[in-house]
């Protein structure tokens, strides 16, 4: 399911291991806080972060639908005329895709941050 959570879960586990060998009650804690971590961490990733990624990811998928129609097509769209359509139909597509994935992908978000972070900003020329 989650196995990115396994490398962690191998750290706490053995620290819980070797601090229970030398005092059990802080071994128990540690084994108490593990499950609390690990529960919380998978529905977090179930529940709140995978449905905004999976709406980000069918955008992506129509936005490469869009990108492919518009520029593949660049000659026809042209030849009847519809290249005000066809940029409104690119500009709607792209503040939706814009919207959903600022909303898994945002720096500073906390935990529902996917990691990924913004490239920096030069500095204005103001």
């Amino acid at each position: 399911m989650l196995l990115s959570l396994l490398p962690t879960l191998v750290v706490l586990v053995g620290t819980m291991v070797m601090l229970g060998l030398t005092w059990p009650a802080l071994g128990a804690l540690e084994g108490a806080t593990t499950a609390l971590y690990v529960v919380t961490a998978g529905l977090l990733a179930t529940r709140v972060i995978e449905p905004a990624a999976a709406l980000a990811n069918a955008l992506d998928t129509r936005l490469g639908g869009v990108l492919s129609d518009a520029t593949g097509t660049n000659a026809v769209v042209k030849a009847f005329g519809a290249e005000a359509r066809e940029d409104e139909r690119l500009a709607r597509i792209l503040a939706k895709w814009r919207q959903r994935t600022h909303r898994t992908s945002r720096p500073g978000a906390g935990w529902a941050s996917s990691g990924a972070s913004a490239p920096a900003r030069p500095p204005s020329s103001s």
